[in-house]
């Protein structure tokens, strides 16, 4: 198994549930309550972590960003007026800039997967698959910020 959601999905395989049912241990209903309430946990967790991503995103990284990003034009300016080459704080500036707008975009996507994953109700496991398909992979586009964003 490879991920969450699959390991979860091991707790229905017909040898498990006969093992458990044999045993004592747990009957087919006790396990599918079991299945179903780490489905519910998944799915909680991940919407916890992506919402704590977004909500850092928009009021520390973005901001701390446009901030650099305003002090290196202010800094252009100020190399531009002295002696004329800015070319290297252009540069940066260039690659900030498209970074930022990598990172925005990326940031869209996660806040839209997580809002269709959210919407899909009454099949934990298919919610569980769109939390592990949609939000988490969206989470790892952001968690790649390029170093230049990096505040």
């Amino acid at each position: 198994m490879q991920n969450t959601v699959d390991a979860i999905a091991a707790i229905r395989a017909e040898k498990n549930l006969t093992l458990m049912e044999k045993h004592g241990i747990l009957s087919r209903v006790e396990m599918e309550s079991r299945c179903e309430i780490q489905y519910e946990i998944y799915i909680k967790t991940v919407n916890i972590e992506a919402l704590t991503m977004i909500e850092m995103s928009k009021r520390k990284i973005l901001p701390a960003v446009i901030g650099y990003r305003a002090d290196l034009a202010s800094s252009i300016s100020a190399v531009l007026s002295i002696d004329g080459n800015a070319d290297v704080e252009k540069t940066l500036f260039a690659q900030i800039s498209e970074s930022m707008k990598s990172f925005s975009a990326d940031l869209a996507k996660l806040e839209k997967a997580l809002k269709t994953a959210a919407g899909l109700h009454g099949d934990a496991r298919a919610q569980a698959v769109a939390y592990r398909d949609l939000v988490f992979k969206s989470m790892v586009s952001c968690a790649r910020m390029p170093t230049s964003l990096r505040p």
